[in-house]
């Protein structure tokens, strides 16, 4: 599933969180994020629409997010994210279905009007009514910067709040195929001269790997993605690196635009189509 690499080993997930707490700190944990579409609360003389992308991006989010654009016609809502990190190899698949569809993102929670969650990912005609919030309470952590990449333009208002952290790989056992050589020798005039090596085939085994930093090859594949959607891929991968991962580095707001992460600072409701 991890698309750069190839290797189920390389599945990597960083922390599920949830609101920032005190600077340096990870936010704490939240639920899954499930996309789902909102319209404007209040008078909008277009189509205000947004999808939101709130919690823990997590294997399933992707397939919960087709299926709703699915419903959407030739719509291209922006993606606000108010998301806690997640699973890295989900964020990035994620990321690029941004890209591929040619949708803008933007850092705001979504504050819905009604509490009833049953209608959410619905179709457009029954979108729930919500507002903006572009606050303090607006942010994008750990994982959730991989996905935010993918939008063609990516506002961070000055309000949120841009997160990153070390990739840690979960503990976990891995299948992996490995090649099987049969060992032979070689004789001559009856005595042993030497060893030969013929690759037979293949076999599946399972491979126990502990929590920790991932390879190094992890964060090449991370920095390449970045570099392709627009990013200044070498310099977010070593702020990454810089901060533990029990740790969060709250970019500061020259940090976000020198690493081109948001390409501007403009609230997310400029997106909106008035």
């Amino acid at each position: 599933m991890w698309r750069f690499l190839g290797l189920c080993a390389l599945i990597l997930a960083l922390d599920a969180t949830s609101t920032p707490t005190q600077a340096g700190a990870p936010p704490l944990p939240g639920p899954p994020a499930r996309p789902f579409l909102a319209r404007m609360n209040g008078p909008c003389p277009k189509k205000c629409q947004w999808i939101a992308v709130q919690g823990a991006i997590d294997k399933t989010t992707l397939s919960v997010f087709d299926e709703l654009v699915a419903t959407l016609g030739d719509a291209k809502p922006p993606v606000f994210f108010n998301s806690v990190g997640g699973d890295v190899a989900s964020a990035v698949l994620l990321g690029e279905r941004l890209r591929k569809l040619g949708l803008d993102t933007a850092i705001a929670a979504t504050r819905l009007n009604s509490k009833d969650f049953g209608i959410l990912g619905s179709s457009p005609a029954t979108a729930p009514r919500a507002d903006v919030v572009v606050s303090g309470r607006g942010f994008c952590a750990s994982a959730c910067a991989l996905a935010f990449a993918g939008g063609l333009r990516r506002y961070a208002p000055l309000e949120t709040s841009l997160g990153l952290h070390q990739m840690l790989q979960p503990e976990q056992d891995v299948q992996q195929k490995v090649a099987v050589f049969e060992q032979g020798e070689v004789s001559l005039n009856g005595q042993v001269v030497g060893k030969t090596s013929r690759l037979v085939g293949t076999k599946t085994v399972t491979r126990h790997l502990p929590k920790g930093a991932p390879p190094d090859a992890v964060y090449s594949a991370v920095e390449a993605y970045f570099t392709k959607m627009g990013v200044d891929g070498p310099k977010a991968v070593a702020l990454m690196r810089k901060m533990r991962p029990e740790k969060m580095d709250w970019l500061t707001p020259e940090q976000i635009l020198e690493t081109r992460l948001a390409t501007a600072r403009k609230r997310a409701d400029a997106l909106l189509d008035f």
